[in-house]
């Protein structure tokens, strides 16, 4: 970071217009601060920082994460981390649908490949595909 860029986030984590680590309510892709894994990061809508492994969960794998005590996180509109509960499991089943289950991370316990989804995920269509 630039000697600006850091001023200027010591200024907003002093206005209480973003939080010390930086995330933001949109979700990207970070990099864990105590074990150097990637993850995907933000805040969520009770204002936490929530933390997630890469891998996409299928059903079963979600199934086996909250029984590990692991609980579960959803990507909402594309960008923005919510946990899953009863009610977002039932309507969006993990490895189906518009919002994929995640982990939620935890350092030096990477989401088991096992848990996760390997369905490849259809390509956008492109211009030369389009039926007009």
């Amino acid at each position: 970071m630039t000697e600006q860029e850091l001023w200027l986030r010591s200024v907003l984590v002093d206005k209480g217009a973003m939080p010390e680590s930086g995330l933001t309510r949109n979700a990207g892709i970070r990099t864990c601060r105590d074990c150097r894994a990637r993850c995907l990061a933000g805040i969520d809508r009770d204002g936490l920082d929530a933390w997630a492994d890469l891998g996409r969960l299928h059903a079963a794998g979600e199934l086996a994460a909250l029984l590990a005590g692991r609980p579960t996180l959803s990507l909402f509109a594309g960008r923005q981390l919510v946990a899953r509960d009863r009610h977002w499991i039932r309507a969006y089943p993990a490895g189906s649908g518009p919002r994929p289950a995640y982990a939620v991370h935890r350092c030096g316990d990477p989401t088991p490949a096992e848990w996760q989804d390997t369905t490849p995920r259809p390509a956008a269509a492109t211009i030369e595909e389009m039926p007009f």
